[in-house]
């Protein structure tokens, strides 16, 4: 058997600076989060069809989903200090998890309290994000840094968009 890759005490091996890894574990984070938050809205229309309501209640959606997200703005920067940067990320990504579940349950009240918890899970990323990237990216590096961070809440709108239409259009 051959071997091509270098043994783990090998020189040749070197990692990423950890200001690299922060910002692709922060822009993965935000990206997930944003395409959760985004995607709710975007295939209302066939869950409002499942639940039996009207397609026009995709904006109350929408609403529950916006302002579950400011409520944790506005009231969630005292778990950054208390609980660390990753483990809000981490409570954020495992809240999207639930909350997309739960979304597909079929009935309108548990697509309001998915957005509840999607709109929840969105929160943190953006401030726990960047208390990462404040935290470990080089001073001389972060304008870049932020930039790059930014720029992927954009991204992760447009590959949700026609990834969650294909899907629905797919499935019926």
């Amino acid at each position: 058997m051959i071997n091509c890759l270098p043994d783990a005490d090998s020189k040749s091996m070197s990692r990423a600076p950890i200001w690299v890894r922060a910002l692709g574990v922060t822009v993965l984070m935000q990206v997930v989060s944003a395409f959760l938050a985004q995607a709710m809205p975007v295939i209302a229309p066939t869950l409002t069809d499942a639940a039996g309501v009207p397609p026009e209640q995709v904006g109350h959606l929408s609403s529950v989903i916006s302002l579950s997200t400011l409520w944790f703005l506005v009231s969630g920067h005292v778990l950054l200090p208390r609980w660390g940067a990753v483990r809000v990320l981490q409570a954020g990504a495992i809240l999207g998890a639930l909350g997309s579940a739960l979304g597909l349950g079929g009935s309108w009240a548990a697509m309001l309290a998915a957005g509840l918890i999607i709109g929840l899970a969105y929160g943190p990323a953006p401030p726990a994000g960047s208390d990462i990237l404040m935290r470990y990216s080089p001073r001389s590096q972060r304008a870049l840094i932020f930039s790059i961070k930014q720029v992927d809440a954009p991204r992760s709108r447009c590959c949700r968009s026609s990834l969650w239409q294909c899907c629905c259009a797919s499935r019926g």
